[in-house]
């Protein structure tokens, strides 16, 4: 079993081998993009791990067809490129068939971030929302991950992972007892404020926020999330502040928005302020910069107090 000292991707992939140890049916698709874990994949059956090369477009044609001869597909690219190079193909190819096809898009918001704008994936939630049978996984680290791997697998349509890389300390936290359905809740007892986050950036929401014993901290790991359930439980609290690394108006927080315009419920949303942006550097320092910058840190505490 892993922890959430482990990589990220070994979470998802390492329960993933298992599982194509055993299916016969499931088949993995890249466009060049490799991972430490695929020669374990091509190692036990080369001919089901197959290479299309840098042709987003073709990988998800191809996948469309694998999956409607009765096989389960997952398909591996770098995000920005494999959703919006490809999104004709997701539509139409797998959308509109329920298709069951699992697309792992590798690194989302800031994962590239020496790389630049290019393969930046800050919109991709808001462009795969409007499909009401994608769901949408966003692992904060390699618990989460493996959750993610075992409830792909058994949903017989399309899923979406926004996968990330590297291992993140919740100080031993993060619990898989603690998971529900979509989300996981941080702390035991009644609150009326809380953070709810998602992805790597929740890391650096629990190192700066966990400590406030008056605040629940929320990682909401899957789209949609608006089952009754989970409604009935963010409705309780009357104070949300949402911290995302996406476009603050495509993603989780505008999606919570939209059901909260009836309730008594205060909500600010903090992320990236619009998709012209041409900085360059390191991750933790395109956090720093664009999100969790001290004049957003003071007006969530000012607004959380």
């Amino acid at each position: 079993m892993v922890c959430e000292q482990n990589d990220i991707r070994d979470g998802f992939f390492n329960d993933l081998l298992k599982k194509f140890k055993k299916n016969k049916k499931i088949y993995f698709l890249t466009a060049d993009q490799g991972t430490f874990k695929l020669n374990d994949f091509q190692k036990f059956d080369r001919n089901r791990v197959i290479n299309v090369g840098i042709s987003e477009q073709h990988l998800i044609s191809f996948a469309a067809g694998l999956a409607q001869s009765g096989n389960i597909v997952y398909v591996y690219a770098i995000s920005t490129f494999l959703i919006f190079r490809a999104f004709e193909q997701i539509k139409i190819d797998l959308v509109l068939n329920n298709s069951n096809v699992k697309i792992i898009g590798m690194g989302t918001g800031f994962c590239y971030s020496k790389d630049g704008p290019t393969h930046h994936s800050l919109e991709d939630i808001g462009v795969l929302r409007n499909y009401k049978n994608i769901n949408i996984y966003t692992p904060s680290n390699a618990i989460t991950s493996q959750i993610i791997s075992e409830k792909v697998y058994n949903n017989k349509g399309l899923d979406y992972i926004r996968l990330d890389k590297g291992s993140y300390n919740f100080d031993n936290k993060y619990l898989f007892k603690n998971h529900k359905e979509n989300f996981y809740i941080f702390k035991y007892g009644r609150f009326n404020k809380c953070i709810i986050s998602s992805g790597v950036i929740l890391n650096s929401v629990y190192k700066i926020f966990y400590k406030r014993n008056d605040i629940q901290i929320i990682d909401i790991f899957k789209l949609p999330i608006f089952a009754k359930k989970t409604l009935a439980i963010l409705f309780k609290f009357e104070k949300i502040v949402v911290i995302e690394e996406n476009i603050v108006n495509s993603s989780i927080g505008s999606i919570l928005e939209s059901h909260l315009f009836h309730k008594n419920i205060d909500l600010i949303k903090i992320g990236v302020d619009t998709i012209i942006n041409y900085h360059y550097g390191d991750r933790d320092f395109l956090i720093k910069k664009l999100i969790l910058n001290n004049k957003n840190i003071k007006l969530i505490n000012k607004f959380l107090d």
